[in-house]
């Protein structure tokens, strides 16, 4: 997938991302080509497009690293390496900036999201069971801490979700933010597993998709079957250096809604106007990147907010 031009946007919002006057770079930050976005430890924005992963830091300079794994997840980090989901969300693999395989994990069971912790531990999200969130260790190839407690579904007949988590790691803070895709639920939790804060962002879609589980439902039940569908609401999370987690809620006519969670807890709500918004979204350098999906592709986005 080759994503190609660039437009920049002004945004029109009512609190600063930053307190710093960050550098200009959207010329710099057409270059990631990429559905899958982050911010690493060192404020490096890096992309995924499917075949490469790029790095991008503050100074404009930009790195390139081919990756043979087909990841349905990943992480990036310059000091860390790449974090590879892969398999099918069964094996978590991990490469160094030169895209040479350096170690893996296998899963008990299949997962939807992956991050660093630090140099020797993991996280990932399953899509059933009791957590939301194993952490496992690189030296040992174990888990080492659970968080998040869900009830297990019983695997009988009917349409129940999958367990759609995004998973973000905030360094600096020292916070693991867990957000469930579907709800619009998200929990942050500290480096010992105690649950620092929750806040619901409402799913708009939800009503509609509930109506459509209980259709599916009816229909599994008739037929014997289980039926769990990944349901990616809020497909993209970024986490700000104020520790702020900001999810798009809706667009419509180049207007995006975005939900920003505040280290207190509290939901606030913003108008980010750009001629590409969209529900991918990388909050960086004091601007918001928009950009595509694997199955939508569009050209980046660069929206900039000006004091």
């Amino acid at each position: 997938m080759h994503l190609r031009g660039t437009l920049v946007a002004a945004i029109t919002m009512s609190v600063a991302l930053t307190a710093r006057s960050a550098p200009l770079l959207s010329d710099e930050v057409r270059q990631l080509h990429g559905w899958s976005m982050g911010v690493d430890r060192r404020a490096n924005l890096w992309s995924w497009d499917g075949a490469k992963v790029m790095r991008l830091n503050t100074a404009g300079e930009l790195v390139t690293v081919p990756l043979a794994a087909a990841p349905i997840a990943l992480d990036a980090d310059e000091t860390l390496g790449i974090l590879a989901l892969t398999d099918g969300g069964h094996r978590v693999q991990v490469f160094n900036w030169d895209g040479k395989f350096q170690d893996a994990i296998d899963l008990p069971a299949e997962s939807a999201s992956v991050c660093w912790r630090d140099r020797n531990q993991i996280v990932v999200a399953p899509i059933v069971g009791t957590s939301r969130a194993e952490v496992w260790d690189l030296r040992t190839h174990a888990v080492v801490q659970r968080l998040g407690h869900t009830t297990a579904e019983p695997a009988t007949p009917g349409a129940r979700p999958a367990h759609a988590t995004l998973l973000r790691y905030a360094p600096g803070r020292g916070e693991l933010f867990v957000l469930d895709s579907f709800l619009g639920q998200l929990s942050v939790f500290d480096a010992k597993g105690k649950m620092l804060r929750e806040a619901r962002v409402a799913n708009p879609d939800e009503p509609q998709l509930r109506s459509w589980l209980a259709e599916q439902d009816r229909t599994a039940r008739a037929e014997g079957k289980l039926f769990t569908p990944m349901l990616w609401s809020f497909p993209s999370m970024s986490v700000s250096e104020d520790g702020s987690a900001w999810l798009v809620e809706h667009v419509e006519d180049s207007v995006a809604t975005v939900a920003r969670v505040t280290p207190a807890g509290s939901v606030q709500h913003v108008k980010v106007a750009a001629p590409c918004a969209g529900r991918r979204l990388a909050v960086w350098n004091g601007q918001f990147v928009f950009h595509g999906s694997q199955r939508s592709p569009q050209p980046a986005c660069v929206g900039v907010r000006r004091k």
